[in-house]
């Protein structure tokens, strides 16, 4: 038995790696069965008991891909599917005797025999032997219902004499839509991406045209990876690799061969963005369910895109681009902070009813998208207000050393705006406040949650009139008690309280995905994004948290307000604005 177990275990290490798709004569050869497993049928009803397993969404999308009728039946009442439990009768008398580390009905017929003693047989060894035992004695054994018949035989005869109507067994592509891995995926001008495989075809290239960004449901077989099944307009479509050489090929196989390649670059930079997707491939070969990526899109969008790839969830740890989502990356992939143009928004919207603000000129930096979305939000919302007008506006770059020419268009203006909108990051953000105090400048200046944190105030000191909104204070004065529990914590973890808002959001992103994987109760990625999908004002220590099947993110948000006066920042306030900001603003259309 040792050594046709070592047979089990190694011929059959795809198959178990995708039971649903191994034949049973593929079971039989694996384990060394003496008989051929010549039996094969297609069930037209499928009679069940009401096991968690049986009611899953999995096995009922399965038989209704089969065209199989499914019906289970009474909870509790065994008498009534005699016929379905008198196999583990058959189980228990004939198959399990034979077994060493066997249980008993009773501790009479026990006796002193101590099973516990004696187990040494795993899942796999049973598995094993249950294949052997059906296939080389129960279907040889007459039985009295067929006359005397073994099983073999009367299948045998009836299909000689032609009188059992076998439903047609699935072909290829059957079996890939009932049993295959399932998936949603973006379709982009050059295909799908399934596993680091590129798919495409003529009527995928036809449904992309002229289209926005479009999520279709996605079947792949982990046994061949030539081709994909894609459900376009109604009808499953059979769509190709690109590459010949993924034709019969194995998901371990392939699998192998990445891993081979990313071994020939074992010191390169993981920050730079030609290595987040092999980044995000290593973490995903180490068994993660979930993986969490960097906070910028570029940087982050690749691993992001390998999650994506494999039904995996993604959270950007802190992105506020809406393209690291839904529109940028897939169905899988969400982000835990508060995007870029509803910080922006919520600054215009606070700073005309709070200071009376009426009259905003625009500073952007072109350094990243993010400073473009701050900007994009303020101006949305501000042009809405009544009587409010943006009076000017004016780009830099964030390296530049002066912006002596947009101080003096702004000081050119009839008269001093009541606001500034600065878009920008460190360090250019601290370099243009700076010089618009110095030009003696004293309009408000705002600018978004990336210049939370007083670690830049020693070059500014005495600096006042300077606006930003956070998801929480990091300053011990915000109003909700667990926030500032939570900065205890944290001080006490790591030696020193939040440097800046952004210690945050990966606590949300966790809080969050944590309480879909309660209620989905798997780290199935789909499963779990239903769920996260389902959140609508989901509580958190942070503020209401909402996601949706076309956003995986926040289009709104209660932000707490930070003024730093006299060089000393402070929580004044808190915000959330009147209206979601729309997707169209969030795509910066």
């Amino acid at each position: 038995m040792c050594l046709q177990r070592h047979c089990w275990r190694n011929c059959s290490s795809h198959n178990r790696a995708s039971a649903t798709y191994a034949t049973n004569r593929a079971w039989a050869d694996a384990s060394g069965a003496l008989t051929p497993w010549s039996m094969a049928v297609k069930p037209e009803l499928m009679v069940t008991d009401n096991g968690p397993a049986f009611k899953s969404e999995a096995f009922t999308n399965c038989c209704l891909d089969l065209r199989v009728a499914t019906l289970r039946t009474h909870a509790g009442v065994p008498g009534m599917r005699g016929t379905g439990e008198r196999i583990f009768g058959t189980l228990s008398t004939d198959l399990m005797p034979r077994l060493v580390g066997r249980t008993f009905s009773n501790s009479i017929e026990r006796g002193d025999y101590k099973s516990e003693d004696r187990a040494c047989l795993d899942a796999e060894d049973v598995a094993f032997v249950l294949v052997r035992w059906v296939v080389d004695i129960y279907h040889n054994s007459p039985h009295e219902g067929l006359g005397g018949r073994t099983p073999l035989e009367q299948w045998d005869a009836d299909i000689e004499d032609g009188n059992y109507p076998l439903s047609g067994l699935p072909d290829v592509a059957s079996k890939r839509l009932a049993f295959g891995k399932r998936l949603k995926c973006k379709v982009s001008q050059e295909g799908i991406v399934v596993m680091g495989v590129q798919y495409q075809s003529p009527e995928l290239g036809m449904y992309f045209m002229g289209m926005d960004t479009k999520i279709v449901e996605v079947r792949w077989d982990p046994e061949n990876l030539g081709v994909i099944s894609v459900y376009l307009e109604g009808i499953w479509q059979v769509v190709p690799s690109v590459y010949d050489r993924f034709v019969g090929m194995h998901f371990h196989d392939w699998t192998k061969v990445r891993r081979a390649l990313r071994a020939k670059s074992a010191s390169r930079t993981r920050t730079q963005r030609a290595d987040s997707a092999t980044a995000g491939l290593d973490v995903l070969d180490q068994g993660a369910e979930m993986i969490v990526v960097s906070c910028d899109y570029d940087f982050g969008a690749p691993a992001a895109l390998a999650a994506e790839g494999e039904g995996m969830i993604s959270f950007f740890l802190c992105a506020e681009d809406v393209k690291a989502g839904i529109q940028g990356v897939g169905p899988n992939s969400f982000s835990s902070s508060v995007l870029a143009p509803v910080q922006g928004a919520t600054m215009a919207e606070w700073a005309y009813t709070k200071r009376d603000a009426r009259r905003a000129f625009v500073l952007e930096d072109t350094y990243i998208e993010y400073n473009k979305g701050i900007c994009t939000g303020f101006d949305w919302m501000f042009l809405q207000l009544e009587g409010a007008q943006i009076v000017g506006t004016d780009t830099f770059k964030n390296d530049d050393a002066s912006i002596a020419s947009q101080i003096t268009r702004i000081k050119s203006l009839e008269e001093e705006p009541d606001v500034i909108m600065l878009c920008s990051v460190m360090p250019g953000a601290a370099a243009a406040v700076r010089q618009i105090r110095a030009s003696g400048i004293n309009s408000l200046i705002l600018n978004g949650s990336a210049v939370d944190g007083s670690y830049w105030l020693d070059a500014m000191p005495g600096l006042s009139g300077f606006v930003v909104p956070v998801q929480g204070s990091i300053y011990g004065d915000d109003p909700r008690p667990e926030v500032e529990a939570f900065n205890a914590a944290y001080e006490s973890k790591t030696g020193a309280r939040p440097a800046s808002q952004y210690a945050y959001p990966g606590y949300i992103l966790i809080d969050l995905w944590a309480k879909a994987v309660e209620r989905a109760q798997t780290v199935d990625g789909a499963t779990v994004t239903a769920e996260l999908e389902k959140m609508r004002d989901e509580t958190t220590i942070f503020g209401p948290r909402s996601f949706t099947a076309s956003l995986h993110h926040q289009d709104t948000a209660l932000m707490q307000i930070i003024e730093i006066t006299d060089g000393t920042p402070a929580r004044v306030d808190e915000w959330t604005i009147s209206k979601p900001v729309p997707l169209d603003v969030l795509m910066g259309r």
